[in-house]
């Protein structure tokens, strides 16, 4: 059967194309006017209700002068580490471990058990997965000190009221908050990968690590730079753990601008200058985004 010439082929994916436009619409119309209100609401003074008070950069000046708004940029910058860049390379050790290890040796009904096992944060509410953290970790109350205290201990830890502990507890949970996904991701594009040049280089003697470090790796470049993009964009907008697990506290140690920003619309009612703090936030991070997109898109030109 004939093909339908070029032009009648891209005149019916056009037709195709006019079905996204209502999408389109309300995508623009909810996003951009939440956008546009935010940035008026940020050259005024208002406390949600009211008539708001015209006072130009006042609130921008006011959050250069802040030290606790550098404090949580810093905080946020910090928790690339926890939630990006460890998670990346722990799940593509622990993925490749699976994928060439333990399921060829010990079944893949193990294998599978494991990677359930550790993706099951991904799918726990993290309301849910807050209060359970809370009550192990309650300095008084939880089961982590009553079980110590079972055991002979007589004190109680504070996990979570000192700051360096809270920070490094947090640190840790965000770990294993987001394993889970990266270890998927990296699941998937080992199976694309073609078993004999592994089998090839296990009979030239290769060790498993070296097959890890030499083949494993440059064959999931792609995986490693999406993971890495994904997970970078998300750390910094990193709301939801914070608020649920540690409230920010104590003190300020695990502040972030999206919950600094919550605490001063919602509790402090200063809807000027959360909307100045969320507008530069929000630019920073797409310039933060454009910049690594820019910086893979270059990566593959060059391998290319």
């Amino acid at each position: 059967m004939p093909r339908k010439p070029l032009y009648l082929r891209q005149k019916k994916r056009a037709h195709h194309q006019l079905f996204a436009i209502p999408g389109l619409l309300i995508l623009v119309a909810t996003v951009g006017g939440a956008l546009a209100f935010n940035f008026y609401y940020s050259f005024t003074r208002w406390i949600g209700f009211g008539t708001p008070q015209w006072v130009w950069l006042r609130n921008y000046r006011y959050m250069l002068q802040n030290p606790a708004i550098r404090q949580t940029a810093l905080h946020a910058i910090a928790a690339i580490i926890p939630f990006a860049i460890i998670p990346t390379f722990l799940g593509c050790f622990i993925a490749a471990i699976l994928f060439d290890y333990i399921s060829p040796r010990f079944g893949q009904t193990i294998a599978s058990r494991f990677r359930g096992l550790l993706y099951l944060p991904q799918i726990v509410p993290l309301a849910m997965t807050g209060v359970v953290w809370n009550w192990l970790l309650d300095s008084k109350t939880g089961l982590l000190n009553q079980y110590l205290h079972d055991h002979g201990a007589r004190w109680h830890i504070a996990w979570m009221e000192s700051q360096l502990t809270t920070q490094i507890i947090f640190a840790l949970i965000l770990i294993w908050l987001q394993l889970g996904f990266t270890l998927l991701i990296f699941i998937a594009g080992l199976s694309r990968i073609d078993t004999n040049i592994l089998e090839a280089a296990q009979l030239d003697g290769a060790k498993w690590f070296t097959q890890f470090r030499l083949i494993l790796l440059p064959l999931l470049r792609t995986e490693i730079a999406i993971v890495l993009l994904t997970t970078s964009i998300s750390s910094l907008k990193i709301f939801a753990p914070v608020y649920w697990i540690t409230h920010g506290g104590p003190r300020g140690a695990t502040d972030v601008p999206s919950t600094y920003v919550f605490h001063q619309f919602y509790n402090g009612s200063n809807v000027g200058s959360a909307s100045a703090i969320a507008t530069v936030f929000a630019l920073l991070v797409g310039l933060f985004t454009a910049g690594l997109m820019k910086f893979q898109r270059r990566g593959q030109v060059m391998k290319i």
